[in-house]
């Protein structure tokens, strides 16, 4: 390793302070690159040592606080590594020996003349060129082993008699489904993980990589497992002086899943490249220090290329920034590995989305950079974006207004989501399935209505199973209507199918059907709902039609019977007259009771956005309340029809009023999924919770026993919930949960 260039801080200590500032200008005239801070004392030296960084260290030996060997101790306290040079007035080999003896990197005596410091320079910049070229062997050995264990292919050395392991990583435990340990005591013991069979073609390269030639040979192992386990393994011998095989190296590749490998690099390059994923070390400032084969591949750059460049060659702006993130939290935390998302950039402009596993490389425990394996992620992001985007059209389809305008949508959703060139939904209507949406590049001829027991697309019909055939010659129940060669057949519930067709065999995919099906689900859940509604719209006219016949037929006698009370009273008094006229005025309550649960769910799908607070405000003006105050604290908005919300909160308030008294207060407020109404009235009793909520129960006289059974219709009208609670100062509480707040 060369200084050239490269800085050399050096702090000198001596007592003289005058001869050690004369010596640290001779120094630095010698050599440029050589900075040298002066210290007067042991003392101050070692304040310098803990406040900067220093390459070397020179010093006198007879000082007052402590002698030079003594100062020398003190600082291996906490600098073991850094040169130390003796450079002192006070020659003896007593000196000098105690010197080295306590870890001096150098002894030099003082001397006359100015060529001294020349002498002194070369000792410095020796010293602190073989340090650095120490340390950078030691960080390249530790980089090496992390690759080496960021890989899952099983990295070895042995001596050439294979009587001695000089180097395995971890994989071998979990492929060959044996110890480390024991593979240490016994190195031959690999054999006895290996199948049977297979054992004498090993030895076979064993003896030829003792003799000096390369081996490539595949086999199998792993006794707990069946010897079920594939592994291709290359070795090569290691010449020492001469031709003798001095070690004998190589790897194993797990092959069970994974296509071979092959390269032709140094032997433990080779390991690290052999994993197939693109591969780097990066120092602490980004720049690559080694970039293996399969980044190069991925990205188009050539290794010279990259190495020494820094690593926004290959991720974007956003990809570096959330890489320095992540380093900044391992370095604060004990892990040293993670995973970060990053824009890949090719060397033709192009973009990749990557997932970076990423693991800090540490030396003597000090932050060295980074190993990171790159990984494609390129289909995992590509069906992000389709689910995302199937998502959306849940959302569309679910607020379309007719039966066409939903397999229209889905039919177009087919060719711009899931990239289905021709496709066709077709419904049952009396035994046929007739298409009622098509793809532009469906000929006419494959338009053609469809008995439900003919083909595939009746039989996925009839059996409500999906299909995904890619060769439709070879499939029984095929009857093609065009030159289609491979389909995917979904069934959409009882309202027919949705077929995508292409002229090519093995066009389609298990993910094609899983997309098919998810965006089949939404197409079925709105077709559903408008169906659903369509019942809600027929069930609501002959609601209407049976409350107005019995509003007829029943206000018709009671209009004759309070007209006739009413002359009655105009020529006698009598009790009897008035508890007949309040029955008459009780029939008119029930009658209006009648109608009101009758109409309760009609309208139900017909809504708006609902200020919660100002409609119960509203409410409270229109409900006979006497002297009963109320209290509104709720901020929520709910999709909701705003007749039906009204007739809720208002048979709420009457409920309150009239069985806690005119002089209570009715507080409505929010819940995490609702809202309640509670009053100061005297509660309701457990055991009578679930019977108020039944038709025609009262415990008031004049009371008709509908007013809670609508506001409970209207609450399961749209898939909330209502129960009754004790409220704070004692009362009833009715809370409605389940609600969806719209304002968040």
């Amino acid at each position: 390793m060369s200084l050239s260039g490269t800085k050399i801080n050096v702090v000198y200590v001596d007592d003289d302070l005058d001869f050690a500032e004369m010596a640290a200008e001779f120094v630095e005239r010698h050599d440029e690159r050589i900075d040298v801070q002066t210290a007067s004392s042991t003392s101050e030296g070692l304040d310098r040592l803990a406040e900067d960084e220093f390459d070397c260290v020179v010093s006198d030996y007879d000082m007052p606080e402590k002698n030079g060997v003594e100062f020398l101790k003190a600082m291996r306290e906490s600098h073991p590594e850094v040169p130390f040079i003796l450079f002192t007035g006070k020659g003896s080999e007593e000196v000098a020996s105690k010197a080295i003896s306590a870890g001096a990197t150098d002894y030099l005596q003082k001397g006359p003349g100015t060529s001294q410091y020349e002498i002194l320079v070369n000792r410095i910049t020796n010293a602190v060129e073989q340090r650095r070229t120490r340390k950078e062997v030691a960080r390249t050995e530790q980089r090496l082993r992390t690759i080496a264990e960021n890989t899952t292919d099983v990295l070895w050395m042995f001596s050439t008699d294979w009587d001695e392991l000089l180097f395995i990583n971890s994989p071998y435990e979990e492929i060959w489904g044996r110890s480390i340990d024991e593979l240490h005591e016994e190195p031959r013991s690999f054999l006895e993980g290996t199948h049977p069979e297979d054992r004498d073609l090993v030895k076979e390269a064993m003896a030829q990589l003792s003799a000096g030639e390369p081996v490539n040979i595949e086999y199998r192992v792993n006794a707990d497992e069946d010897y079920s386990r594939w592994v291709w393994v290359q070795g090569q011998p290691l010449f020492g002086d001469g031709d003798e095989v001095g070690k004998v190296v190589g790897y194993a590749k797990d092959i069970t899943e994974r296509k071979n490998l092959k390269t032709d690099l140094e032997w433990y390059e080779t390991l690290v490249n052999s994993s197939g994923d693109p591969m780097y070390i990066a120092d602490t400032d980004g720049y690559f220090e080694y970039v293996n084969e399969a980044l190069c591949e991925i990205t188009g750059y050539e290794k010279e290329a990259l190495i020494g460049g820094h690593v926004r060659k290959i991720m974007n702006e956003e990809s570096l920034e959330s890489a320095e993130k992540l380093i900044r939290s391992l370095l604060s935390s004990e892990n040293q590995r993670g995973t970060f998302e990053m824009e890949g950039i090719t060397k033709g402009g192009g973009s990749i989305p990557a997932e970076n596993h990423l693991s800090l490389i540490f030396n003597g425990g000090k932050f060295q950079g980074t190993v990171g394996v790159v990984r494609d992620i390129s289909e995992r992001k590509d069906r992000e974006q389709k689910l995302t985007a199937l998502n959306d059209v849940a959302g569309d389809l679910i607020t379309s207004k007719s039966v066409e305008q939903v397999c229209e949508r889905t039919i177009e959703a087919s060719e711009q989501i899931l990239d289905f060139d021709m496709s066709v939904i077709a419904l049952e209507d009396s035994g046929m399935l007739s298409p009622v949406a098509v793809s532009k590049n469906i000929p006419p001829a494959g338009m053609a209505d469809m008995s439900v027991t003919q083909g595939i697309s009746g039989k996925t019909y009839r059996t409500g199973k999906s299909f995904l055939i890619n060769r439709m010659t070879a499939h029984e129940d095929a009857d093609p209507q065009g030159p289609y060669k491979s389909a995917i057949s979904l069934p959409i519930g009882d309202h027919g199918n949705f077929q995508a067709v292409a002229t090519t065999s093995d066009a389609f995919d298990e993910k094609d059907l899983e997309l098919g099906e998810l965006l089949i689900n939404h197409t079925e859940n709105a077709l559903e709902r408008l169906a659903h509604e369509q019942r809600l719209q027929r069930q609501n006219l002959r609601l209407e039609k049976f409350a107005n016949v019995v509003s007829h037929d029943l206000r018709n006698p009671l209009n004759v019977a309070q007209g006739r009370i009413n002359i009655a009273r105009e020529n006698r008094k009598s009790e009897h007259l008035d508890a007949a006229a309040d029955a008459v005025n009780r029939g008119f309550d029930l009658i209006d009771n009648l109608l009101d649960l009758a109409r309760a769910e009609q309208d139900i799908t017909d809504t708006e956005d609902v200020a919660v607070a100002e409609l119960a405000e509203d409410c409270w003006n229109t409900v006979e309340t006497g002297n009963a105050e109320i209290a509104v604290d709720i901020g929520s908005i709910v999709e909701a029809n705003r007749s039906r919300l009204r007739q809720l909160f208002e048979n709420l308030f009457r409920n309150s009023v009239e069985h806690g008294g005119e002089n209570i207060t009715v507080e409505v407020g929010s819940l995490p999924d609702g809202f309640y109404v509670a009053d100061t009235g005297p509660g309701i009793p457990v055991e009578k919770r679930e019977d108020v909520f039944e038709e025609g129960y009262s415990e008031s006289q004049d009371g008709t026993g509908f007013g809670l059974a609508i506001v409970k219709q209207i609450v399961e009208a749209y898939g909330w919930k209502i129960r009754i609670t004790d409220g704070q100062e004692g009362g009833a509480r009715f809370e409605i949960f389940g609600v969806n707040d719209v304002s968040e």
